[in-house]
């Protein structure tokens, strides 16, 4: 299973963060980009995100903590490192990572596009 933990263990923090409590992986199952397949992102213990950065007007159809939750720390991750054990990362990557993991996790074509598209349109201003 690519993710090494599917519903990774979080702690809330004040303004809408959350804390990964326990450290976690993600194994790309399929190339991307550069990135070969079989590629680790790791989620240390103590990594700060916002789960997917969904704006509070669409909580009602898509909250920041839905099934795709892991997927979304993964790509915080790399939004925020811009790097993993040394290799760049492009933020094209960083967001294919995030469509392939929700893909891992079961989520429906039209949420994982939606949610994608949104993160290439719109989230160039947080990479």
């Amino acid at each position: 299973m690519p993710f090494s933990d599917p519903t990774p263990t979080l702690e809330m923090l004040p303004g809408e963060r959350w804390r990964v409590a326990a450290g976690f992986n993600y194994t790309l199952p399929e190339a991307e980009g550069n990135l070969p397949a079989g590629f680790v992102v790791d989620v240390p213990a103590g990594v700060e995100t916002d789960l997917a950065s969904i704006p509070r007007i669409l909580w009602p159809l898509l909250s920041p903590g839905g099934d795709y939750a892991p997927a979304a720390i993964v790509h915080d991750r790399l939004y925020h490192n811009h790097e993993v054990r040394g290799a760049p990362v492009t933020r094209a990557e960083a967001d294919g990572v995030l469509l392939a993991g929700m893909k891992e996790l079961g989520i429906g074509w039209l949420t994982r596009w939606t949610i994608y598209s949104a993160v290439r349109v719109g989230a160039w201003w947080a990479w």
